[in-house]
Order: C-alpha cells, then sequence, then structure tokens
C-alpha cells in the first residue's frame, strides 16, 4: 500500500498563536485533484473553525533513490542531531532535528562539519538542484552553525 498525502491545514488564532491538522488522502491524488478539494471544502471547514485559516500544504512521497536496505543497528530515531543555521534577513538561528545521526559523526557530543557530514551540508545548503532550504518564514538558510547531539521522545 502507498504512503498517503498528507494535507494540512494551518490554523491562527487571535493571539496568533498557529497549530496545524493534518490528514491523510489519497495517494494517487494529483495537484490538481487536491487544489480541487481544497476548493471545494475549505469554506465549509472555516465555518466549523473558530480560528483564521491561514494555509493548506499537502506532502507527496517522492521516489528515493538506492538507500540502505535495512537500518544500521543501535541508530534510534529519537536520537539525533539539533542542526543549527543563519538564515538570511535575521539574526535568529534555526534549527532542525536530524534522527538518528551516525554515532561515528559525533565526536563529544557535537556533530562537526566534517567528512560525510560535510559532503551532504555541501548539497543541502548548495542549491545545486535548484532548490534551496529556508526556514519557516521562507528566509533562505546562509551556514550552518553547528550540531549537537540530543535525544527527543
Amino acid at each position: 500500500m502507498a504512503d498517503p498525502v498528507i494535507l494540512s491545514v494551518q490554523l491562527t488564532d487571535d493571539t496568533g498563536k498557529k497549530k496545524s491538522a493534518g490528514w491523510p488522502v489519497d495517494a494517487g491524488a494529483t495537484e490538481a485533484e487536491l487544489q480541487a478539494f481544497c476548493t471545494a471544502n475549505i469554506a465549509l471547514l472555516d465555518d466549523v473553525v473558530g480560528a483564521q485559516i491561514t494555509r493548506m500544504t499537502y506532502t507527496k512521497p517522492l521516489t528515493l533513490p538506492s538507500v540502505k536496505g535495512a537500518p544500521l543497528a543501535d541508530h534510534s530515531v529519537r536520537h539525533g542531531g539539533l542542526l543549527k543555521f543563519s538564515a538570511a534577513g535575521t539574526s535568529y538561528q534555526y534549527g532542525v532535528f536530524l534522527p538518528s545521526v551516525r554515532h561515528t559523526l559525533i565526536t563529544a557530543g557535537e556533530i562537526p562539519d566534517a567528512g560525510d557530514f560535510a559532503t551532504w551540508l555541501a548539497h543541502y545548503l548548495g542549491g545545486a538542484t535548484g532548490v534551496e532550504p529556508s526556514d519557516l518564514s521562507g528566509r533562505l538558510l546562509t551556514a550552518f552553525l553547528g550540531g549537537e547531539w540530543r535525544n527527543r521522545k
């Protein structure tokens, strides 16, 4: 069975706080069908919620190229790296939790910009494919500021 597409609606309350709700939908749905679903249903949903609907997005699975066939032993997704980045136009850092960072890439609780991690990071930040990572406000990430080993539930 194919992974479903996740439709997500973002709601903003009168204090400015945001919360999202997601619903799985048919994995075979096209972008046009998802937009039609949104157009047909969003006004009805707006009548149900008190917050303002500020965004609707979808997450659709992509085809993976060749990757390892099984996880490495003792590499839980509850443990990983908190990666910190600078972003254009702000002095704030942007953090991303990357689950299951390989133990061999961690030195004294830190994830240095070296080895396989440095190779991945150069491609991630480099925009070589025409896609550039950003923070949640759409500001482009400009530099890696460091990474720390973390446990998450």
